[in-house]
């Protein structure tokens, strides 16, 4: 995480100097290095704050994107404490006990017992952008 302090700066001058800023943070990822996920915070003074979160998209995406925001949001309200988080390995050994033989056969059958599979087919009525992640944005 990077922190840059603006706040003695006039709004002009912190207006330029965050896009500036901006543009730095859309550098490529290298994925050999890391980190695959850069964090901004931006003191604006007056209480005011920007966070910039980039990510390469093979870290997040449509579905954990909105995870981690509401989380970062929870953190951000005062008071308020996560869950804790079941460890991996807990995962893992869940995976490990499961029957493999018949998940593949309920991932065979899984398309013709959904409903509706062939509706997007539509271009008309493709899915966009995920509703949970402008209902995130909207609040904030």
């Amino acid at each position: 995480m990077r922190e840059v302090d603006l706040a003695g700066w006039d709004a002009a001058g912190q207006a330029a100097a965050l896009e500036h800023l901006l543009a730095e943070e859309r550098r490529r990822f290298d994925l050999g290095r890391a980190p695959l996920l850069r964090l901004l915070l931006v003191r604006l003074g007056g209480g005011r704050h920007r966070l910039v979160l980039t990510n390469h998209h093979i870290l997040l995406d449509g579905w954990s994107t909105p995870i981690l925001l509401r989380e970062l949001l929870a953190l951000q309200a005062e008071g308020e404490v996560l869950a804790p988080v079941t460890p991996y390995r807990d995962y893992l050994g869940w995976l490990q006990r499961q029957d493999r033989a018949a998940a593949e056969q309920a991932w065979r059958e899984a398309p013709r017992r959904a409903r509706g599979a062939d509706r997007w087919r539509d271009a008309s009525t493709a899915p966009g952008i995920p509703e949970t992640i402008w209902r995130i944005f909207l609040r904030s």
